[in-house]
């Protein structure tokens, strides 16, 4: 998976959750909203309805106490003064069954007109100064009005709970109409028989009501009893309306509950899942950056091990993204490195590694011949070919690779490329870009003082690599190092090509190995060589014309480093530097007593003794006409 996928699937994931937790929290907040709809629209309008329902059965039961009181007052007034209105008008009193009678006619003619009309809009009883009396204040015509009122009002009152309780029923109806939950219409399909009993009750009070009221016109007996169970209907309608109430209000208390409890589980819910998603988001996020961060960690301490030349180790990719991808890849380069190295490795054994890793890296300039100054090595053994018979061919072939290996490794550790071996010979050169100019010549010759030391411990082992204890050969070294421009590049056809240097600086160092043969010396290098070294003794040998050469070079032979070489061996070397210098000057007689000297001093310093039979012959036979002091060797 890729590390966009799993970012993207973090984010997903956190995204999933918050929405989820949205979701919730609208769906509670609508949860809430209905159950404050039904409290608003349906629980609300009810308990208005049943408490107008009570107040106008309250209203009811105040209008038939008055009209109680009313027709009590009637009665007290007919027969207080039936006979003084009888001989006042000579007409007889009605009765108070017929009085009743009107003004329930009366009551039911304007029981939909105001208070007002029963008191002429002044709020008090007309005056009617014929049916007037002196004892009450009061006339039967006022008795009738407000018997006539109070009749009225109670209709009012019956008819406006009746229309309570239908409107309470159709409040019931819309609802269960427009509430989904099954629960909800339970409870509300519950309040119909409430309200049904309300109907009845009411219905059967008023019933009662209206009989008490004809049991006061009849002035029956039986009105006693209908006023007790007139009381008894009050009270069951008393107890009707309360249970309704009762039922509505806890209606409205478990809506307002369960809003409140909706409320509280989305702000857990919500608290919840956002702490839900944020701890999974931080966790996952964790996840996917140590999947990242380990491998990316484990690819730089990678890098460090390659760049610190450790090849051998192999990486498992832990994940299928990108990092994952990038561990193969890095593999793969190793594993390319890898078989570099090995190709350094095994060509390195036949061309110098340095030459290798540069052709390999695509130096812009390893290939192509460029003219630089250069210090070229050339070594040999004196007589190889007589040595190589001594040896069985395995014998041989131990003693020359473990010889060139001794020979090499100096030169190897002292930036010195390893051009060629021919045979026991060995060509080896110092340039740019392996080492520095002014560093060419000193590791040159630093190589040959090395190596020649390096011989006496190779003689040490010849028994050992062949096996012989007696009759062991003595091995000699020659040694030849010119400084000086050549050419230096990849020399060869399209198939076949050595990277090696070029040019009479080359020849000058081969011909110098070669001189060793004629002075008895193991190394000798060039005027330049010594001229760029210092720090290390050296002894002017000879000025000499090469073979191929028509100028001449002075010679010299290092000694070792300065203040390493013995004073005596210094002395001798002024001593002879002397010699040469007055054999230079075509000073015969001098040069030669003072060759014969130090001849007489070392009896072993091949050089002078070279030097006294050239000056034999020179005054045998007289010095050419042309003399420069140079002697010309004409073997290479």
């Amino acid at each position: 998976m890729r590390i966009s996928a799993k970012i993207f699937g973090i984010a997903l994931i956190v995204f999933a959750i918050m929405a989820s937790a949205s979701f919730y929290t609208f769906y509670k907040l609508y949860k809430i909203n209905g159950e404050l709809t039904d409290i608003s629209e349906v629980f609300r309008p009810l308990s208005d309805r049943l408490k107008h329902i009570d107040i106008q059965i309250i209203n009811e039961q105040l209008h038939v106490a008055r009209l109680e009181k009313a027709i009590e007052e009637i009665a007290l007034f007919r027969s207080q003064f039936e006979i003084d209105k009888n001989q006042a008008n000579g007409d007889e009193l009605p009765s108070q069954s017929d009085i009743i009678s009107q003004a329930v006619r009366g009551g039911a003619e304007h029981s939909d007109t105001d208070e007002q009309s029963a008191t002429n809009g002044t709020g008090q009883p007309s005056a009617d100064p014929q049916s007037a009396t002196d004892k009450t204040g009061h006339s039967l015509e006022q008795l009738k009005q407000k018997l006539a009122h109070e009749f009225a009002e109670l209709e009012k009152r019956t008819n406006e709970v009746d229309e309570a309780i239908g409107t309470s029923e159709n409040i019931v109806i819309e609802a269960q109409e427009r509430v989904l939950s099954p629960e909800k219409r339970l409870l509300l399909a519950e309040l119909f028989p409430h309200l049904t009993a309300i109907k009845q009750q009411h219905q059967s009070y008023h019933t009662h009501a209206l009989t008490l009221v004809e049991a006061f016109k009849s002035n029956s007996p039986m009105i006693a009893q209908l006023e007790e169970q007139l009381e008894r209907e009050e009270e069951e309608l008393s107890k009707h309306t309360e249970a309704t109430w009762e039922k509505v209000d806890n209606f409205t208390k478990k809506a307002a509950l369960e809003a409140q409890e909706h409320e509280r589980e989305a702000f857990y819910a919500s608290i919840g899942l956002t702490a839900t998603a944020g701890i999974l988001g931080l966790m996952l996020s964790f996840f996917v950056i140590r999947g990242i961060v380990r491998p990316v960690r484990e690819l730089l301490a990678s890098a460090e091990r390659v760049e610190a030349g450790d090849l051998e180790f192999h990486l498992e990719p832990r994940s299928s993204d990108e990092i994952g991808a990038l561990t193969l890849r890095f593999n793969s380069m190793i594993d390319g490195l890898r078989s570099k190295e090995k190709i350094k490795e095994t060509f390195g054994q036949y061309v110098d590694p340095r030459v290798v890793a540069g052709l390999l890296d695509d130096h812009a300039t390893i290939g192509f011949g460029e003219k630089k100054l250069v210090s070229v090595y050339f070594s040999d053994l004196a007589d190889f070919s007589g040595l190589s018979e001594q040896f069985t061919p395995s014998g041989l072939v131990k003693v020359l690779n473990r010889y060139l290996e001794m020979m090499s490794e100096s030169i190897r550790t002292n930036n010195g490329v390893i051009d060629k071996f021919i045979g026991d010979a060995i060509m080896a050169f110092w340039s740019e870009p392996f080492c520095s100019e002014d560093k060419q010549a000193p590791l040159a010759v630093r190589s040959a003082l090395a190596n020649a030391a390096l011989l006496e411990r190779f003689q040490k082992e010849i028994p050992e690599l062949t096996g012989l204890r007696q009759h062991i050969p003595w091995v000699f070294q020659r040694i030849g190092i010119a400084t000086g421009e050549a050419v230096v590049g990849s020399i060869g056809s399209d198939t076949a090509k050595n990277y090696t240097v070029l040019g009479d600086t080359v020849n000058l160092g081969s011909r110098l190995e070669s001189a060793n043969k004629f002075y008895g010396t193991v190394i000798l290098v060039c005027e330049r060589t010594r001229a760029m070294t210092p720090n290390i003794e050296f002894r002017h040998v000879d000025r000499i014309v090469v073979a191929g050469k028509t100028e001449f070079t002075d010679v010299y032979e290092p000694l070792g480093y300065a203040g390493e070489v013995a004073p005596e061996t210094l002395k001798a070397r002024d001593e002879f530097e002397a010699a040469l210098a007055a054999y230079l000057n075509a000073d015969w007689a001098k040069a030669r007593a003072d060759m014969v000297r130090i001849l007489e001093q070392n009896q072993i310093d091949p050089v002078a003794a070279v030097f006294l039979q050239r000056l034999d012959i020179i005054l045998d036979q007289g010095a050419p006409d042309d003399w420069d002091g140079a002697w010309h060797l004409m073997e290479k």
